[in-house]
């Protein structure tokens, strides 16, 4: 349908235009705020329980209530359930911003400014920056555009896409959200609090992230070989089942090697990544982005 196409378009136009909106109209903080207040309630002694229906019941909540929303949107206009779902959906994204915040690491250190480097890793990875060097850095920066690349691109959009036959695309995206924000908030497996919400991302995002690594070798066709040379060696190298795909992958594209310090280094051998290598990397996500926004605008179009 024509409303499909112009509500992926549309959302697309307004990623890349505006980026994130203000917090207090974001509907991915309002996620967050509802998991911590619903968290801070949870009795003592119930965690484990508690998990399980904060990972089963906001997900379902945050699909039921998008729907809703856009339905009765169309009921006062069909523009207006447009218009809103573009607004969810973009919510869902966040193209624009993952590239900001890489940038914002690149420049210091590309002018030798280590320290701004590390206070604008924050934004991307959990890690401690103190300490990094500056090869660390820029690893960690690349690392968060792989991984995210997943989180904040390809996931939302097959979601959307899978329920879209339906009209609950947009929904579909919303509830992608909220398990990926519960596991960024409580989604620690060795917590009892934590456990449901750790496996329910890594079962969300187990396809999106192999699909994503595919698109990200495919957008470089020239390194295609090595990236996929070093993905098949090095993606069962991190902890997490998901993660090191798309960033073995990376890896592998660009000839870098990959370090968390104490936990895992891919592509071993290749030199260390520089600034130029964050804006390499972008290019790759970039090109990756594009094929998938290019396949996804057809198949919206047909399965309506």
């Amino acid at each position: 349908m024509l409303a499909d196409l112009a509500i992926l378009l549309g959302t697309l136009l307004l990623d890349l235009a505006l980026g994130e909106p203000p917090a207090r109209l974001h509907p991915v903080v309002w996620m967050g705020k509802t998991i911590g207040w619903l968290q801070r309630r949870c009795p003592r002694g119930e965690e484990e329980g508690c998990g399980y229906l904060l990972a089963l019941g906001l997900p379902l909540a945050a699909l039921l209530g998008g729907g809703l929303l856009i339905y009765l949107a169309s009921r006062v206009h069909p523009i207006a359930g447009v218009l809103l779902s573009i607004y969810l959906l973009k919510s869902t994204l966040a193209i624009r911003s993952l590239a900001r915040a890489a940038r914002r690491v690149a420049e210091p250190l590309e002018g030798g400014n280590l320290e701004a480097a590390r206070g604008s890793l924050p934004a991307l990875v959990g890690r401690d920056p103190h300490g990094l060097d500056p090869g660390q850095c820029a690893s960690a920066a690349i690392e968060s555009v792989a991984e995210n690349y997943v989180d904040t691109v390809v996931s939302p959009f097959l979601f959307y896409l899978l329920l879209l036959p339906l009209g609950w695309g947009v929904p579909a995206a919303l509830a992608y959200k909220m398990v990926n924000t519960l596991d960024s908030m409580v989604g620690y497996p060795h917590l009892p609090m934590g456990r449901a919400s750790a496996h329910l991302d890594e079962a969300a995002n187990y396809l999106p992230a192999r699909l994503g690594a595919l698109l990200l070798l495919a957008s470089h066709p020239r390194r295609a070989r090595e990236g996929w040379r070093t993905m098949k060696r090095d993606a069962r190298l991190p902890a997490s089942r998901n993660s090191g795909w798309p960033m073995a992958a990376m890896a592998g594209l660009l000839g870098v090697s990959l370090e968390k310090p104490g936990h895992y280094l891919l592509n071993r051998g290749a030199p260390a990544p520089g600034p130029g290598d964050i804006h390499r990397a972008l290019r790759v996500y970039a090109g990756a982005t594009g094929l998938l926004a290019a396949a996804a605008m057809p198949i919206t179009y047909l399965v309506r």
